[in-house]
């Protein structure tokens, strides 16, 4: 078991396709006793990102999670977690963790960059409790593609 904070499981990203009409999805996982998909609606630069993430591809050209991610890196900044925490109107509401100059900095983001980040970073995924039981697909029903 890891250290999560208190209402919220480790996820991890398990499948991105293409949605008609909408643009493209993000499948998490929970990773712990809470068996369950969640689905997020994503713009196409961030699918790009995640599949090239997902399939270790060399970029030309830094997108922009990683520049953002560079610039954080060498001012001296490192990446704790990625928490998706609520979902209000139909919209994730996420946060971004780092460590710098001897304390905690938290960054609202949305829940795309939130992974993309936590995937450039080899870090944790957090997903709320009540994200998962609102939204979330029961691994037993949900078909991978």
């Amino acid at each position: 078991m890891t250290n999560n904070p208190e209402g919220y499981v480790e996820a991890t990203v398990v499948d991105i396709v293409g949605v008609d009409k909408i643009g493209f999805a993000v499948t998490l996982a929970s990773k712990e006793d809470f068996p369950k998909f969640l689905n997020l609606s994503i713009g196409a630069s961030e699918a790009l990102h995640i599949a090239q993430i997902l399939e270790s591809a060399e970029q030309s050209r830094p997108l922009t999670n990683t520049l953002l991610n560079n610039i954080t890196t060498a001012l001296g900044a490192e990446f704790i977690n990625s928490q998706i925490e609520d979902i209000v109107a139909g919209v994730f509401h996420a946060k971004v963790f780092y460590k710098f100059d001897g304390g905690i900095l938290e960054f609202d983001a949305r829940a795309s960059d939130a992974i993309i980040l936590a995937m450039i970073n080899n870090q944790t995924i957090l997903v709320s409790n009540f994200v998962l039981k609102v939204l979330g697909i029961d691994k037993k029903e949900y078909k991978l593609k």
